[in-house]
Parts: C-alpha cells; sequence; structure tokens
C-alpha cells in the first residue's frame, strides 16, 4: 500500500475507553490477532501562505485528528459489495486519542478463517463529538444488522468543518497486518483573499457565502473513493464574524470555508470592513460555477477600489488536493523505479556490475507479474522466477529506498540461481521502506539462503521493511560438517554484520515440505525462523514475525541438525556481539516438526533438534554472545515424532524451550516473555525423550524473564526492558519530502521509547512506530 504523506498514527483496536456509535452487538470470531489499525492526514500537503493567519486555517492534520469513526464488514468468504453487507463487526465506532494512545473498545479481532474476509471504512471528525450549534453530520448505516456501505449526511452546513474519509480497505484476511487507512477531504476548501487597490488598507471584520444545505457523501463498495450528492439545493450562509484581519496592497487570506462540492450558479459572497469608522459590506456573485470538488482547494482573490469589488482572481489548483502527494526529492538518486520492467534493468545493471554501489528509490506500486509481458525474454522469466538483486558472490551495497511503496507477486524457484534466494539475493547496503505482497517462493532444488526480502545480508542496514507470502519448501540440505548452513527466513534468510530495525514477516513457511537432493537415508542439516534463518554480530530492533514454520516430514533415523525459532532460528556457532530489542513473534507464528520412521541414536550431535518460540539456538561464542532484551513470544510449539511418544530413552540434543531452546552461558535473556504453557511437551509424551523448558534452560544470565504460568503481565516485562549500551541509526520518514531517510545522529534502544506505554492489551505490548514516524 502507498504510503500517504502524513505522520501515520497506530490505532490499536484493542482498548478500554467506552465506544460512541451504533448498537454494536460482539460478532462471534474465535480471538486471534486483534486488529490493528494506523491513519494518515493528508496535512504537510497544504501550501500555507505566508500571510495566512493560524485562526484562520481550521483543515484537519494528522497532529490535530483527535478522533475517526470506523466502519467494518465481516463478509465472510465473500468479497465486500455496495450493498448486501451490514456492517456487524464495527459500526460507526469512535476511536479516540488519548493521551497521544488511540483508544477504543472492546476489542475486534481478526477471523480465525483465514479465508475470511473483513472490509474496513472511515470518517473524521466523529458524528457524537461535533458540537450543536454549528456544521452537523450523522453517519449511517446505524445498526450491526442493516446492510449499505457506509455514508455522511452534512446537514445543515456551516463551513468550519472539514470532513475526512478514507479509501475503503477491502477483503482483508487475518495475515494482513495493520490496516491502514489514508484519510482524504471530503469537502472543496474555499479560501477567500482580500487585497485593496488605490493605496490604503481596510480592515476585514466578516465574510459570508452561499452554499447548499445539505449534502450526502458515500463510500463506494470497492476502494475508489466516495460518491457525493446534494441532497438539497435550498441554499444557506456560511458567516465568519468577529474578524480582524487588515487588508492591503497584497492579496490577504481573510477566511477559508469548508464546503460541500456542489458551487451553484449565483453563489452569492459578502464582504464587511471598515472604512475609517464606518462599517460597509459588500457583495459579489462568485464566478465559474460547478468548479468546486471534493479534496481540491479553490481560492478567491477579491481587489476592493473605491468601497467596490472591481476584480474576482480565481485559482483553481491552490495544491490541496489530497490525491496529489508531494514528489520525493530524487538527489542522491541515480536509479528512479517506477514500473516491475525499471525494476528488472535495475537488477540487471547491479548484478553485471553497473550499478553494484548505486542508489535507487521506488516511486510507485509495483508487480512483477507485468513482466509477464515484457519484450525483454529474460524479464518474461521473472515473472515466474524472479532472478535476486544482487548475489552472494557480488553483493548490493548500494541503497535501495522502497520508500513505503509495495512489490507484489514476487515468484522465485530459483532455477538459473541457488545459493541465496529472495528479491535482493546478497546485500551489505541500505534496504528502506520495501513492502513485498504475495510472496511466492517455491524452491526448485536446494537454496542455500532463502528469505523474501534477502537471501544473505551481509552487512548494512535494513528498516522498515515488511513481507507477506510463503516459502512453501524449505530446503534442508543433506551433508553435515561441509563447512555450508542452510537457513529460511521469513523476511531474511541469513544476516551478518547487519543493523535489521522496524521491519516485520507475515511468511508462512514450509507448507510444502522441505526439499533435499539426495536418497531418503541423507542427513538434514537446515536452520529456520519465523523472521531470520541465522544470524551472525547483528542489531535487531523492534521487529515482529507472525508467520507459521512447518518443518517435515524428516526421516528419523537420518542424522539431522534442525535449530527453529518463532523469531530467529539459530545463531552461527562461535560469532559474537548479536542484539535483540523490543522484538516478538505471535500468536500465528506456529511451530511444527514433524518426523517418521524410528528415532535413532540416543546421543550424538548428528541427530539434534532444537526448538524455541522465540530463539532456538544462541550460538557458542566465547563471550557476548547474545543480549536479547525486552523480547516477547506467543509461538504455540507442537512436536510430531511417534516413535518418541511415551519413550523411555532420552535424545539427549533434542530440546524444546518456550522462549529458546539452548542458551550459552555467556548469552544475556533479560527482561523476556514466553506467553504459552508448554505443559505437554514438558510432561506429556514425550517427557522422558526430551528435554523441555518452560522459558529456556537455566542460567544466572536469564534475568526478569517469565512465562504465563507466572502470573507476569508482558506489558510490564517489556516496558521496564531499560536502554541498550548500543546506540543505533534509525531510519524515520520524512513528510515533507515523502521519503525516507537515515537519522545519522544515533540513539539507544530505549524500552520507554519503542514500546507503547499504554498497548490496547497488556498481553500484546506493541511496538511504537510513531516514535520514528514509521509503518512498516
Amino acid at each position: 500500500m502507498r504510503r500517504i504523506k502524513g505522520t501515520y498514527i497506530l490505532i490499536p483496536l484493542f482498548c478500554t475507553l467506552l465506544c460512541i456509535g451504533c448498537d454494536n452487538e460482539d460478532t462471534t470470531l474465535m480471538p486471534t490477532q486483534p486488529i490493528g489499525f494506523s491513519t494518515s492526514v493528508d496535512d504537510s500537503n497544504t501550501r500555507a501562505d505566508s500571510d495566512t493567519d493560524a485562526a484562520t486555517r481550521a483543515e484537519a492534520t494528522t497532529a490535530n485528528l483527535t478522533e475517526i469513526g470506523v466502519f467494518a464488514y465481516n463478509t465472510g468468504t465473500s468479497y465486500m459489495a455496495s450493498t448486501g453487507f451490514a456492517p456487524n463487526l464495527l459500526c460507526n465506532q469512535s476511536v479516540k486519542k488519548v493521551n497521544g494512545t488511540w483508544t477504543y473498545s472492546p476489542v475486534k479481532y481478526w477471523p480465525a478463517n483465514p479465508n475470511d474476509k473483513v472490509s474496513f471504512f472511515a470518517y473524521a471528525p466523529h458524528s457524537a463529538s461535533v458540537p450543536s450549534g454549528g456544521d452537523q453530520i450523522s453517519a449511517a448505516p446505524t445498526s450491526v444488522t442493516t446492510n449499505g456501505s457506509p455514508a455522511i449526511i452534512y446537514a445543515p452546513v456551516k463551513g468550519e468543518l472539514d470532513i475526512l474519509y478514507s479509501l475503503g480497505e477491502l477483503n482483508c484476511t487475518n495475515n494482513h497486518g495493520t490496516v491502514r487507512f489514508t484519510m482524504k477531504h471530503a469537502t472543496t476548501k474555499v479560501i477567500f483573499k482580500v487585497k485593496v487597490e488605490g493605496g490604503g488598507s481596510k480592515t476585514i471584520t466578516g465574510v459570508s457565502t452561499e452554499c447548499v444545505y445539505a449534502t450526502g457523501i458515500k463510500f463506494n463498495g470497492s476502494d475508489t473513493g466516495i460518491t457525493v450528492r446534494t441532497l438539497s439545493k435550498n441554499r444557506t450562509t456560511c458567516t465568519a464574524t468577529n474578524l480582524n484581519i487588515n487588508a492591503g496592497s497584497t492579496a490577504t487570506t481573510v477566511k477559508e470555508f469548508f464546503l460541500p462540492p456542489d458551487h451553484m450558479t449565483d453563489t452569492k459572497v459578502s464582504l464587511t470592513y471598515l472604512d475609517g469608522s464606518t462599517t460597509k459590506t459588500i457583495e459579489t456573485t462568485l464566478p465559474n460555477a460547478d468548479d468546486w470538488t471534493p479534496g481540491k482547494a479553490i481560492g478567491y482573490t477579491f481587489t476592493i477600489k473605491d468601497n467596490q469589488i472591481i476584480s474576482i482572481a480565481v485559482d483553481a489548483d491552490m495544491a490541496w488536493d489530497a490525491q496529489e502527494k508531494p514528489k520525493p526529492k530524487y538527489e542522491g538518486y541515480d536509479y528512479v523505479i517506477a514500473t516491475a520492467e525499471d525494476l528488472a534493468n535495475f537488477r540487471d545493471d547491479v548484478n553485471n556490475g553497473k550499478a553494484t554501489n548505486k542508489n535507487a528509490i521506488q516511486i510507485a506500486d509495483i508487480n512483477l507479474q507485468d513482466l509477464a509481458s515484457s519484450s525483454n525474454s529474460s524479464h518474461t522469466t521473472d515473472a515466474n522466477d524472479w532472478f535476486p538483486i544482487g548475489i552472494a558472490e557480488k553483493p548490493f551495497s548500494g541503497t535501495y529506498n522502497g520508500n513505503g511503496h509495495t512489490i507484489s507477486n514476487l515468484n522465485l524457484g530459483g532455477a538459473r540461481y541457488r545459493t541465496t534466494a529472495g528479491l535482493f539475493g546478497g546485500s551489505n547496503g541500505t534496504l528502506i521502506g520495501i513492502h513485498l505482497r504475495a510472496v511466492n517462493i517455491t524452491p526448485l532444488a536446494i537454496l542455500q539462503y532463502t528469505g523474501a526480502l534477502v537471501g544473505y545480508a551481509s552487512g548494512g542496514n535494513i528498516a522498515a521493511c515488511s513481507a507477506s507470502g510463503s516459502i512453501n519448501k524449505v530446503s534442508c540440505y543433506n551433508v553435515i560438517n561441509d563447512g555450508k548452513v542452510y537457513a529460511t527466513g521469513g523476511l531474511i534468510g541469513s544476516a551478518a554484520n547487519t543493523t535489521i530495525s522496524f521491519c516485520r514477516s507475515d511468511v508462512n513457511i514450509g507448507e510444502n515440505g522441505i526439499i533435499t537432493d539426495r536418497a531418503s537415508t541423507a542427513p538434514y542439516l537446515c536452520y529456520v525462523g519465523g523472521f531470520i534463518g541465522k544470524i551472525s554480530v547483528c542489531n535487531i530492533l523492534s521487529c515482529r514475525s507472525s508467520g507459521y514454520i512447518k518443518l517435515g516430514t524428516f526421516n528419523a533415523p537420518n542424522q539431522h541438525i534442525i535449530r527453529v525459532g518463532g523469531f530467529i532460528g539459530s545463531d552461527t556457532d562461535g560469532s559474537i556481539g548479536n542484539e535483540i530489542y523490543g522484538s516478538y513473534s505471535s500468536t500465528t507464528g506456529a511451530i511444527e516438526v514433524s518426523f517418521t520412521g524410528d528415532s535413532g541414536s540416543s546421543s550424538g550431535s548428528v541427530q539434534e533438534l532444537l526448538i524455541g518460540g522465540f530463539i532456538g539456538y544462541t550460538g557458542s561464542a566465547g563471550s557476548n554472545t547474545y543480549n536479547c532484551r525486552a523480547c516477547y513470544s506467543y509461538s504455540p510449539i507442537t512436536l510430531i515424532h511417534p516413535q518418541l511418544e511415551n519413550s523411555s530413552t532420552l535424545m539427549s540434543n533434542f530440546r524444546i524451550g518456550g522462549f529458546v531452546a539452548k542458551i550459552e552461558t555467556t548469552s544475556r535473556i533479560i527482561s523476556c516473555y514466553y506467553g504459552l504453557d508448554l505443559k505437554e511437551l514438558k510432561s506429556g509424551v514425550f517427557q522422558n525423550a526430551l528435554t523441555a523448558y518452560f522459558f529456556a534452560p537455566s542460567s544466572s544470565y536469564v534475568q526478569s524473564c517469565y512465562y504465563v504460568s507466572q502470573g507476569k503481565i508482558a506489558q510490564n516485562i517489556m516496558w521496564n526492558g531499560g536502554t541498550s549500551n548500543t546506540r543505533f541509526n534509525f531510519i524515520k520518514y520524512a513528510p515533507a519530502t515523502n521519503s525516507y531517510f537515515t537519522d545519522y545522529i544515533t540513539k539507544p534502544w530505549n524500552s520507554r521509547k519503542f514500546w507503547k506505554e499504554t498497548p490496547a492489551n497488556t498481553a500484546y505490548p506493541e511496538i511504537n512506530y510513531d516514535e520514528l514516524n514509521i509503518t512498516p
């Protein structure tokens, strides 16, 4: 989804504020993940004049927006339409900003069925928040059982209310992630200016204009916006009095009205002003009827001479169009990427050495399936099997600024390159603001490092990136001690010496099993993580994963080294200095590992299984292997191993931990939490066959950490996680230039800045994206 300029405000949908709206009955949904929102108001696009007094400008902005109304339709497996569905999930729900946090009640959750769809609409201000005596609005439907897409009635009109609406966020499923509303202006901003000819000045004390009495704003049952219809051709007069604005020879703004977009013929405007000590009123008729449209600003400059309006200048393009966005500044960028063909050409230049260290910015959403009709035959192949940008032997070392745009329908099989797989194969540069959607990676052969965004990150900075989709098969190579590791992660396959911040992975892994290329008796080796498969000397800050992991079915007698984590699979043995702060894996990030056949040997490192809800294995370095602080996991863990059920033979290297399965004594795990209970694995049918931990193996370096049965509140643990000793460079978003940039004034990670202070549900702490004005 395109990032509109303006600050995103995260609105978690699970708080305690009394809602104002329709009779909102509970819709029966299995409690999965709470639905989260963000909003942006296109405020920096308004071209403010230097002579405009702030008191005359009342448009809604990100900063002053304090309440919205939300409609949400759970349409089951059907797609949203304008008729036939009722707002059964949220009906004119009030969502308010309280002490900087957006809140509402009761909590609503995504449907448990992955095929069920929910569509969302929003408007502002909420109808119940509009004071009496001025502009009035009402919203429909008014019941959770009344069919129809939302509509706003604006009557009577006083011209002081900047009404906002969002494009519909339609047919979202439970892996959608945050629902992002882009709030747009529904009225016409009519700006009146005055200048005086012939010397002297006038003190403007009042302005009035005619407009229609009532208008209706109907949300289309698609993402095409709204339809505005005049409900009454009767006229009303909008008046501003008690003004005291001095107008001279330079055009001066005296009033801005927000009016229904219906400019009627013979619309009368009057100006009241002081001529010396005498109050005078003059009237005129506005020219050019039918030129008011939603989301547009139009200006009228009245020239006064000898107490008459002698001319009216019309500026019909005053840059208040919410559809327009400022163009990012391209200075410093060697490539501007607007199409799939542009991206493929850039990839070609990177891989042939022409652009390995160049900088690129993406300025539009891209669908890689557009390459199917490319005139370049190698690009046609990319539609079905994308060849990565950068390879392990020649990694990309420049900057790719996705700038909040999406790249959708990445299909990859690895038929042409097998070492690293992802949008980027190898990178040690800067990757920011890249959002992959509908990823489909199905290895045709063994791939050493696989991740939706990048296969192997060997350095650099990755920030504000996300991916959703699937990696359908997991490469489990079957040569142990060959010096190679085979790693798969939802966002990144493997990373070394890389800083990764404010990223997320909603990628499901392993639905179609594992892939090997040898006989069924050969060994297996794979590291798999919901976010990243393998790390070495990395900084990971405020990231999350929510995709599930399915590994199997493994032939149990074979040699195997399998390390799995809901967030990180494994450290590289021997690395020093990983730091992970403020990250989590969610309840949808379930882990399932399955075996068949006899259990095999009960000892020896060649039969190793490590499963952790957050981390599989922290590695075996001499000192400071890990510093993991203020992280949590709700990843369920399931083991299917029929031969080990009720077995009395202990598999000495089979370990399962709620948070981490195996931890070295030099690893520090501080203020972390596991939100589920591993009682069934610890004391059930596998109790004598493997070693299980409710949280982690006992260690003096595991401090202030808890699991669910200990009765602690996850939010309190995260909030008190402290501050990092290390300072990091963070990515920000600059609304004024509509692009991401790197803040080189480094900052430490701090739990009370980068976790929200008041999440909607204290069991599920939320990352505070507002701190850096970004939304991954």
